[in-house]
């Protein structure tokens, strides 16, 4: 409750070591409590809309490739997904749900999450510097021997995928890009979070399926920042190199 007493949140969890409270907590934010129970008193269940989309927030390096500085980056998107449908892409950062401004990749779960299946919300996105919008129909939420070696961005090493690795490091067959085999600790990349085990899978809108590829990719805009998509354990997230 804030200072007159008025519900602003319930807690849905406190960190503690004693059994008080520390000062550390987690809360629902009202209306998302409020929603969630009309939702139940109306249906009895709680239905959420889908997108299909992976989503993650502006590192202060991606910033300088987009014109906003807040927004939800699509980092991957579910095939034949709602997303997929309405022609969103990886790279594109959704600035607002309908009219509703998203800061973050909070905000846009929040947003979507709280909408029904089959309702159509507008996204309002970035992408290549230009504002576009599409009308997206949710769907319902479900509960649910070595290649060559090179440096292509300072601090990593990598190789091209083997059979070998796909075994080694459990890479599904459908994931083609490129390995990082070795990250060197005081570089920019291993700064952002790159690891010995990561696989490059695209720069910005090129698909990366070997270091020729990511060669290519890298001619051009040489020198400046790119958004590097890199797949870890079933998930895709971006850093911006150069």
């Amino acid at each position: 409750m804030d200072s007159r007493g008025a519900l602003v949140g319930i807690n849905s969890a406190i960190i503690t070591r004693s059994g008080g409270n520390n000062g550390i907590g987690f809360a629902i934010e009202v209306d998302m409590v409020r929603n969630i129970a009309e939702k139940l008193i109306k249906h009895g269940s709680i239905e959420r809309g889908y997108l299909g989309v992976s989503i993650g927030n502006l590192t202060k390096e991606l910033r300088n490739l987009y014109k906003h500085e807040e927004g939800a980056l699509i980092l991957d998107i579910t095939p034949d997904s709602p997303a997929e449908k309405a022609g969103l892409a990886r790279g594109d950062l959704i600035i607002k749900v309908d009219d509703t401004s998203v800061k973050d990749a909070g905000d846009l779960k929040n947003a979507i999450g709280m909408q029904l299946p089959k309702s159509s919300v507008r996204l309002t996105y970035e992408r290549d510097g230009d504002v576009r919008t599409a009308t997206v129909e949710l769907e319902r939420q479900e509960g649910g021997s070595f290649g060559r070696n090179a440096t292509l961005f300072e601090g990593l090493t990598l190789e091209n995928l083997s059979e070998t690795h796909r075994y080694r490091l459990r890479i599904p067959d459908d994931v083609s890009g490129v390995l990082i085999s070795e990250v060197k600790p005081d570089s920019e990349a291993a700064s952002q979070g790159l690891s010995a085990g990561d696989i490059i899978v695209q720069v910005e809108k090129t698909p990366i399926d070997s270091v020729k590829s990511l060669q290519r990719a890298l001619k051009n805009g040489s020198g400046k920042y790119k958004r590097v998509y890199v797949y870890r354990s079933g998930r895709v997230f971006v850093v911006a190199l150069k």
